[in-house]
């Protein structure tokens, strides 16, 4: 059976903690201080610890930074006394999540849920580095360059944690993928990992996509993540009442589906991606202070692929080893392929490198040649010029001289609004906002 310790100064708190713990399966002790804690600990390594944050001879942080080392156990802060503050401490220092007094039944067995034991979780840990070692994987993420083995022991201290992350990066750096492998690294990794594209969505209609629909009683996004991972691709567009809805989801484990009076309970990790600085957008007040701060407990930075250049060649044979093995095929690279794909800079970074051995893929025969990726990085540099044209006579004001030219586009672009904004340089939010702008 799995064994718990459970430090609090509380009597009677100690023993209802403990009988709500006991009741899950796990055998536990109990200790009212530090000392009587760490006589527990000689005798036996918990496979959870649940840590008071004051205590009458110290401090629970005391006791977190000394089971560190135990690998083993799964640490968790129980305050009466918590802040954004403490609970960001506990779970920079180590902890893997952290409860509140009075202490959510609901909460405390997710939480339980979720403990490994220690053989499944040093058998997770070897599988990765195996990985890593053999195929120069780290679950979705692939590249054995110094940046990425950097990153990889990031997730491995990091993954394990039900801590929110930030991920940055630059377009098509792999941030998505980033979140997925720390998903499926992490406890969780048996539950739903749920991506939303938040640029795809106008402001109203994203609320309704991540929380659901009252009137409808249709679930949105963060119900479908209930248990695992949800990832947030971009939140500085977010609407401030979006952020306020998400910012009291992540301190309460509870959100209301818009136009309903009643609370819903989840418990999921969440993590953001983002190509844009942060402070700036806090500064700029398209991003909530307390937000980013209850965000970014970690903080994760995808490369470029120009800071990876030694990843190249393995992420193109990747890429082509995946094609031949979803089309049954043997296409390989030809002399002077390799040589083209380093002499390339690109600024699209792995996303435009994976687009890259696809053109080439499709365009050549048996062996892809520098002819057939040339063609394919000329063709993903940017988007196509479009070969149809508008006439606007003079003296037209601009805003309708602007009407017609994101129309244009747009029809051009088959109706594809992600497409639509990229051809004409501007955000998805803007297109949206004109488009709106439009049918009023």
């Amino acid at each position: 059976m799995p064994h718990a310790l459970i430090v609090e100064d509380d009597a009677a708190s100690r023993e209802s903690l403990a009988a709500m713990v006991e009741v899950k399966g796990f055998t536990t002790a109990i200790a009212g201080d530090l000392s009587q804690a760490r006589r527990h600990l000689s005798t036996q390594t918990p496979d959870i610890a649940l840590i008071d944050l004051q205590l009458p001879d110290g401090y629970g942080m005391n006791l977190i930074n000394e089971l560190l080392p135990r690998r083993d156990t799964e640490i968790v802060l129980v305050t009466g006394h918590a802040t954004i503050d403490s609970a960001v401490e506990a779970l920079r220092a180590g902890a893997t999540d952290y409860l509140t007094k009075p202490i959510d039944v609901r909460r405390l067995h997710a939480v339980l849920a979720r403990v490994p034991r220690s053989s499944e979780l040093q058998e997770q840990i070897g599988g990765l580095r195996r990985q890593l070692a053999e195929l120069g994987h780290c679950g979705r993420l692939v590249g054995q360059s110094p940046a990425m083995r950097t990153l990889y022991a990031q997730f491995e201290r990091i993954a394990q944690t039900s801590a929110p992350v930030v991920i940055q990066g630059e377009s098509g750096s792999g941030k998505e993928l980033a979140a997925q492998t720390l998903h499926e690294l992490s406890r969780r990794a048996r539950q739903p990992f749920v991506p939303v594209d938040c640029e795809a969505f106008t402001p109203e209609r994203l609320a309704a996509e991540l929380f659901g629909d009252a009137q409808t009683q249709q679930a949105g996004y963060v119900e479908s993540a209930d248990g695992g991972t949800l990832y947030l691709s971009e939140i500085t567009g977010l609407a401030s009442t979006v952020q306020a809805a998400l910012l009291r989801l992540m301190e309460t484990g509870r959100f209301r589906r818009p136009g309903s009076g009643g609370d819903i309970y989840v418990d999921l990790r969440i993590v953001a991606g983002t190509q844009h600085d942060l402070a700036t957008a806090v500064a700029k007040g398209l991003l909530r202070a307390d937000l980013l701060h209850r965000l970014n407990v970690f903080t994760v930075q995808m490369p470029p692929l120009r800071a990876r250049r030694d990843d190249i060649e393995l992420l193109a044979r990747h890429f082509l080893s995946e094609l031949n093995r979803e089309h049954g095929t043997g296409k390989r690279f030809g002399r002077d392929a390799m040589e083209a794909l380093m002499a390339e800079r690109w600024t699209g970074n792995v996303r435009q490198l994976n687009n890259a051995v696809l053109r080439g893929y499709l365009h050549a025969e048996h062996e892809i040649d520098a002819v057939h990726l040339l063609g394919g990085m000329q063709a993903i540099a940017g988007p196509k010029p479009f070969e149809s044209h508008i006439e606007i006579a003079v003296g037209t004001s601009l805003a309708a001289a602007e009407r017609r030219l994101i129309l244009s586009t747009l029809e051009a672009c088959s109706g594809v609004r992600k497409r639509a904004a990229e051809v004409l340089g501007i955000s998805l939010k803007t297109l949206y906002n004109r488009l709106d702008e439009y049918q009023g």
